[in-house]
């Protein structure tokens, strides 16, 4: 016996026992492989097992009682019919809006309405005219009455009612406004404020 008989897991008398019982497994063995794809099996249906749990899990999640499912359903409705109404109403309200504005466009636009604003113009026109008017009559009647003032103090009949005369020559009718104009024995008309006089020279003083 050697040393690597008293070292060695098992002893073979002849190389192919050894080859033989190297080659066949025994029950021990085969026992605890078996236990082994047997725990390995165990594992991997467990690990199935709760991959279709999950996904049952999640199908059931995903589906819904009918009754919960026509509750959410009205829910849905009814906001999209309040969506709804809201969205009419506004396109209520601005076609009522333009339809007024239109109106109104219209109402300056008819023939009617122009026809009284051109008269409400023209009463105004004519009522300011007719003011212009008595202001510039007015006018007129106050400066006549300082020309007819001014003409009151030139005219020479004013002057005849303080006692003063015209003299003319009665061959020429011109007036005698120096005493080198008129000869002794010249008839002479004196104007006076009411009548005249008829003159004759009979003496000349420078």
């Amino acid at each position: 016996m050697t040393i690597a008989d008293h070292v060695a897991d098992k002893f073979m008398a002849t190389p192919t026992a050894a080859a033989e019982c190297l080659s066949t497994p025994s029950k021990d063995d085969l026992l605890e492989r078996l236990e082994g794809l047997k725990l390995k099996l165990h594992n991997q249906i467990e690990s199935k097992l709760n991959q279709y749990q999950q996904r049952v899990d999640l199908t059931q999640s995903s589906l819904k009682h009918p009754q919960q499912r026509i509750e959410n359903y009205q829910g849905q409705f009814s906001h999209c019919h309040r969506q709804l109404e809201n969205l009419v109403q506004k396109t209520i309200d601005r076609r009522l809006s333009r339809l007024q504005l239109i109106h109104q466009q219209l109402l300056h636009q008819s023939p009617a309405t122009t026809v009284h604003l051109h008269i409400q113009n023209l009463n105004t026109a004519t009522q300011r005219l007719q003011f212009y008017v008595s202001e510039l009559i007015h006018k007129s009647h106050r400066h006549v009455q300082v020309l007819s003032d001014q003409l009151n103090t030139l005219n020479p009949r004013n002057t005849l009612k303080r006692g003063y005369s015209i003299l003319r020559l009665k061959d020429d009718e011109s007036i005698l406004s120096n005493v080198d104009h008129a000869s002794l024995g010249d008839n002479v008309t004196a104007e006076l404020a009411k009548g005249s006089l008829e003159l004759e020279v009979r003496s000349v003083k420078p």
